[in-house]
């Protein structure tokens, strides 16, 4: 199995996927979080990056099933698509919350033609909705939005019930709202088994396991998609059958965050804006312009690049700038194994990208490229870039974002980082 892989949106450090994808291929390294918000961004991603497969998660599902060549039919049916998957060249647009719905709904062990309830009219719930319609169930949906709940039931023709209705009759109930939202509280007639999307700590998952209801969490849910997303991306199977549902965890990491990637994609600017909204900030660069007294540039040139290495490592043998809450390194320096094991585990590492043709553009005039061709570069560029990948708590394409709408993104994703998401199956 060869190749790069990741999942893209925003928020995106709560994701499961990378574990995920690291337990089901026994390796690590080859999988990341795209922090992306627009259709540009995404589309950026999709042309420029050599991935062969990408996780979608929101607000990107719909926008992924757009920009995609082809699609398989959940993907068409619901309107969205979780995960993209390159083939020859083209993205195909896949829905693998309908593969795990379906999946459940056989483990449950109901038969055809039970009656069978969705709650929530969103992505996951039209996945459920077709899910249970092609497994041949008598679907029923219910939603607190009785306009979206139309719109849903007329587009896959079933019945829309009134949420106060009540739920006696139904053998499933398939769950597809936040984990803050507890139907079951106001349904306490409700007696059969449970399907439930959301994740960790779902109100309607520990409401239904206290009264003893047979109950498929949110956890379970989440890794029996992304089981379906590896085999679609990797085209083999996982090597294990159940990372365990309790093993998950999120990501929480923020201090200090280190800021990686090639000349000329914006680290320096963005430490910079960062430090003008309040956080403290080390520049490799300038220390040693400090030691120095010399240029960066010059310094570069003088020392050699043995000698600037060997410099930069001193830096971080001495550990000073991990007590900073911004850390702007040079290009260079991660790439050494030694430097990279000393870098603290709640350090968040994020991978500033752009094309290597932005790259040389802007950083045309540095050292180390000078008396290089195009091509010679580009060999550099991409000779860097799956060590970046694999050192990278987070990649952000810096192609299309002002510093400041990049200073704004990062901040509010590490933000979000130290809460617990509730996201559908990522």
């Amino acid at each position: 199995m060869n190749g790069l892989y990741g999942v893209a949106g925003f928020p995106v450090l709560h994701s499961k996927s990378p574990e995920l994808f690291s337990l089901f291929s026994g390796e690590k390294g080859r999988y990341g979080r795209f922090l992306a918000a627009t259709e540009e961004e995404l589309r950026m991603i999709l042309t420029h990056f050599p991935l062969k497969g990408l996780n979608i998660t929101s607000p990107l599902k719909e926008t992924a099933l757009k920009l995609a060549d082809k699609s398989d039919e959940a993907a068409r049916n619901v309107g969205a698509a979780n995960l993209l998957i390159r083939e020859e060249g083209l993205w195909k647009a896949c829905n693998t919350d309908y593969a795990a719905v379906r999946a459940f709904i056989r483990k449950s062990g109901i038969p055809k033609g039970c009656r069978v309830l969705i709650a929530g009219a969103g992505g996951a719930g039209k996945a459920a909705v077709l899910a249970a319609l092609h497994e041949g169930m008598d679907v029923f949906l219910a939603n607190r939005s009785t306009s979206r709940g139309e719109k849903t039931a007329d587009l896959f023709k079933i019945p829309l019930i009134r949420w106060e209705s009540s739920w006696e009759s139904f053998r499933l109930l398939i769950c597809a709202l936040p984990r803050q939202a507890d139907p079951l509280a106001l349904h306490p007639e409700f007696n059969g088994i449970i399907i439930d999307a959301a994740y960790p700590g779902s109100e309607t998952a520990l409401r239904g396991l206290k009264r003893g209801l047979k109950t498929f969490r949110g956890e379970e849910w989440l890794i029996e998609q992304g089981r379906a997303s590896f085999v679609l991306m990797t085209h083999s199977g996982p090597l294990t059958g159940d990372p365990g549902k309790e093993g998950l965890r999120s990501l929480k990491k923020g201090k200090p965050l280190i800021l990686t990637g090639f000349m000329g994609t914006g680290k320096t600017a963005l430490a910079r804006e960062l430090q003008k909204e309040g956080m403290t900030h080390f520049s490799t660069d300038d220390e040693i312009e400090k030691r120095t007294a010399l240029d960066r540039h010059e310094a570069f040139s003088t020392l050699g690049e043995k000698g600037f290495r060997a410099l930069e490592s001193d830096i971080v043998k001495r550990g000073e700038l991990f007590s900073y809450d911004v850390i702007d390194s040079g290009g260079g320096l991660w790439l050494d194994p030694v430097n990279r094991e000393r870098i603290p585990p709640e350090a968040l590492v994020l991978f500033l990208w752009t094309t290597p043709e932005t790259a040389l553009k802007r950083a045309s005039d540095r050292p180390l490229l000078s008396g290089k061709d195009k091509e010679e570069i580009f060999r550099l560029y991409e000779a860097r870039l799956s060590s970046y990948f694999s050192l990278s708590d987070l990649i952000l394409a810096t192609e299309s974002l002002s510093v400041p709408e990049a200073a704004g993104r990062v901040k509010e994703e590490m933000k979000l980082s130290l809460q617990e998401g509730d996201e559908i199956g990522r």
